[in-house]
């Protein structure tokens, strides 16, 4: 059974990374709505596609922060693709991409976490 006893703190701080994160794309996708005058399509697919980006981030998060260890797999595989990420872009900045992914599983695969998860 998912979320069971208290919830650790490193599972609650991804989530709130993962809310942030819903919440700036959503804004993002406003944003690039209200700036679009003439309509220009890739603009406003790019929009959309920040839009559900930004949802797609806040269910997860509410996942995360109720046990969901689908939720947890959806993280985790968006983790390892930044961290690949991470890698090809090693010298100009990838190294962030590399540790931050790499916290966010430990985080989320610790002993704890995978206890609350079940």
């Amino acid at each position: 059974m998912a979320g069971i006893g208290t919830r650790p703190f490193g599972v609650t701080l991804v989530g709130i990374i993962l809310i942030i994160d819903g919440i700036l794309a959503l804004i993002a996708a406003v944003i690039a709505l209200l700036g679009i005058g003439d309509g220009f399509t890739t603009a406003i697919l790019a929009a959309l596609l920040a839009g559900v980006i930004g949802l797609i981030y806040l269910a997860v998060a509410k996942g995360i922060f109720d046990g969901n260890n689908g939720s947890r797999l959806i993280v985790a595989i968006v983790t390892i693709i930044n961290i690949i990420v991470g890698v090809f872009q090693f010298l100009s900045g990838g190294i962030v991409h590399i540790l931050f992914g790499i916290i966010v599983l430990i985080l989320l695969y610790s002993p704890k976490a995978k206890a609350y998860f079940g």
